[in-house]
């Protein structure tokens, strides 16, 4: 007896052993490269893109109130203010500050071309600080590129809704509206996406756009440019997502420092035009002197209406 258990526990652990020989090079063929392991890419980057399916968006807050959008409104109603007017080539703009009602109309550029320092004051104090009033110096190549705006949609005005902040902390530093390069803005009678379209060309810019908020971003930058949008509401969190990314690049590429110039319009001046006797009188003089020759051969000549009478009829008879 003891000696067939022996027999019975060797022939079962020769049987494992097999399995074990059988098992271990499939095993290892699976970790091998070849048709196996490709199928276990396959499988894996299906699941990852399942998963980056199935991943949901940042929620965006995109309400807006009652107030707010009445507000949009009043922006958009084109002002009553006189033609522009202009001055050794160049026109003045109007400028208003949609927070605290302040208006400035002014001529920005000299007779040879520079920025009035007078006008670029002027500027300061309509994109200085909302909360607390602060002013910054504002860059020149912003004025001559919202200039160049002005005079492509025929502005009669532009409200300003944000220019400079003053940084609370280190990351608001960083922003554009901390070092005056950056304005948030839009035209009355203008649609925003119209706005952005043509300031995307400008080159070396950043243009954001706000639908709901209602208005644009506009800043200077010596990098590439860099175009976004972003549709949440006033007050809300930001959702800003990247457009047009390879648009940035074309525009940059054309861009030169003359193009930022602005262009003197040459007022051409008429010359004064000699008056000349019109036809129509010449015509009533004509007319005039035939009717006096006519009354004249009338008087001299004698009427028909005598030879009708009787004792007119036997003079002429007798003679």
């Amino acid at each position: 007896m003891p000696n067939i258990i022996k027999l019975i526990r060797t022939l079962i652990f020769s049987v494992f052993i097999l399995e074990l020989t059988l098992i271990t090079p499939v095993i290892n063929a699976a970790d091998k490269p070849g048709v196996s392991q490709k199928t276990k890419t396959n499988s894996t980057s299906q699941k990852k893109s399942k998963k980056r399916k199935t991943k949901k968006r940042k929620y965006c807050n995109t309400s807006s109130t009652l107030s707010y959008k009445k507000m949009k409104q009043r922006w958009q109603k084109k002002p009553s203010i006189p033609k522009p007017e202009w001055k050794d080539g160049y026109r003045d703009i109007v400028m208003y500050a949609v927070n605290t009602g302040k208006r400035f109309r002014f001529f920005i550029f000299k007779e040879d071309g520079t920025i009035d320092p007078e006008a670029l004051k002027k500027i300061e104090t309509i994109m200085a600080d909302k909360d607390n009033g602060a002013e910054h110096k504002v860059d020149e190549r912003l004025v001559k590129l919202l200039y160049k705006l002005i005079l492509f949609f025929n502005a009669t005005q532009i409200n300003v809704i944000s220019g400079y902040r003053e940084p609370a902390n280190n990351e608001e530093s960083h922003s554009h509206h901390a070092d005056g390069t950056a304005i948030d803005f839009m035209i009355p009678g203008v649609k925003l996406p119209a706005v952005a379209k043509t300031a995307r060309r400008l080159g070396h810019v950043g243009v954001g756009y706000y639908p709901v908020s209602g208005f644009v971003h506009l800043d200077v930058r010596d990098s590439h440019s860099y175009f976004w949008a972003d549709p949440s509401g006033p007050g809300k969190r930001n959702c800003t997502r990247e457009i047009m990314k390879g648009a940035g690049y074309n525009f940059d590429k054309k861009w030169t420092p003359a193009t930022d110039e602005p262009i003197k319009k040459i007022q051409k001046t008429k010359p004064e035009k000699i008056k000349k006797p019109l036809q129509k009188n010449i015509k009533k003089t004509k007319t005039k002197t035939n009717q006096k020759i006519k009354k004249k051969s009338t008087l001299d000549s004698p009427d028909k209406s005598d030879d009708k009478n009787p004792d007119t009829a036997q003079k002429n008879s007798k003679k």
